[in-house]
């Protein structure tokens, strides 16, 4: 059951507890699968136990960026109930300290308890003995990859700075705006009231969602107070790949305002990934950018991502998961 209650907590030095990390967007083809596997390689030698998971159902590919084949179990093995343990899904790889849980094989078709079963798994990998997750969501709003998104510590926002990448990522983002409205609102006991506003929108001269929560919190005391704080912690941190231009190299700053100013999200520019041909290279060859090209650029602004994300964890207390 996703609880809203005791999710507010701290996460202290000390602990065990894996942080998680999601990379996705609305949109296919933007790198979402080229930056977990090359992050995560990062993680694991700068001495990190890293786990990635793969929930991209549609196109799993994960695996190929790390040189894997004959796979045995997948993450269907798991969510469909036909294994258990979730050890024998882990899949260890070449690189060391950097393991995965691949998403090839069979479909896992009965999608309406995707929503629950992916917080299980979630539930369990953060028992074992990781310091980072990262999970590869897919492409569009389905809902496990809602679910991984909404699930994770830090939510990296992969975007490039085609017009179409970018209107995908809009209707991302509002997906997963009301998808965690609808589940805070049924904690909360809410739900009745949000259809009531929702209905009658224009009455209250709400226009976007970033009005919709300043109207909660307005009007309905503490309860209103409880459901906005949900979403100081939904924070898309983005990332834009494939930047040729100045203006696509500050598309990052643009969305982050757009997000905070639309979205009442505290959103943020994270990094970027210049274009560069040996990436598809690496790509097309199946192999880790690192691998054949330890000195390209690109494997430098994925540092400085890296960076970037060691210095949020600092400064911010960890963020709630749906799975508390």
């Amino acid at each position: 059951m996703i609880r809203a209650q005791k999710r507010k907590h701290s996460h202290s030095k000390s602990s065990n507890t894996p942080i998680v990390y999601a990379v996705g967007g609305g949109k296919g083809g933007v790198g979402k699968s080229f930056l977990t596997s090359n992050l995560a390689m990062l993680f694991a030698k700068n001495h990190s136990k890293t786990l990635i998971i793969d929930l991209d159902f549609g196109g799993a590919n994960t695996h190929t960026y790390l040189e894997m084949k004959n796979l045995k179990y997948s993450v269907f093995d798991f969510l469909s109930g036909s294994v258990q343990d979730v050890n024998k899904i882990i899949q260890p790889t070449k690189f060391q300290d950097l393991s995965i849980i691949p998403a090839h094989g069979k479909w896992f078709r009965n999608e309406d308890n995707l929503y629950t079963q992916v917080p299980k798994l979630l539930k369990e990998v953060k028992k074992l003995d990781y310091k980072r997750v990262l999970l590869d969501l897919g492409a569009g709003t389905h809902i496990e990859t809602l679910s991984g998104y909404l699930q994770a510590d830090y939510k990296l926002t992969l975007v490039t700075p085609e017009p179409t990448s970018v209107e995908n990522t809009y209707f991302f983002l509002k997906k997963a705006f009301y998808t965690h409205l609808k589940h805070v609102a049924k904690e909360f006991s809410f739900t009745e009231q949000l259809n009531n506003i929702l209905r009658e929108k224009d009455k209250f001269d709400i226009s976007k969602p970033a009005q919709l929560l300043k109207h909660i919190e307005k009007e309905y005391g503490n309860t209103g107070h409880k459901i906005t704080q949900e979403f100081t912690r939904m924070i898309p941190l983005f990332v834009i790949n494939q930047c040729r231009t100045p203006l696509d190299y500050s598309l990052g700053n643009s969305l982050s305002q757009i997000s905070r100013n639309y979205f009442g999200l505290n959103a943020q520019p994270l990094g970027h990934l210049s274009y560069d041909n040996k990436v598809w290279q690496s790509i097309r060859s199946m192999k880790p950018l690192s691998v054949d090209y330890p000195n390209c650029s690109v494997l430098t602004e994925i540092e400085h991502i890296y960076k970037a994300l060691k210095t949020i964890e600092k400064s911010h207390n960890r963020t709630y998961s749906l799975a508390s």
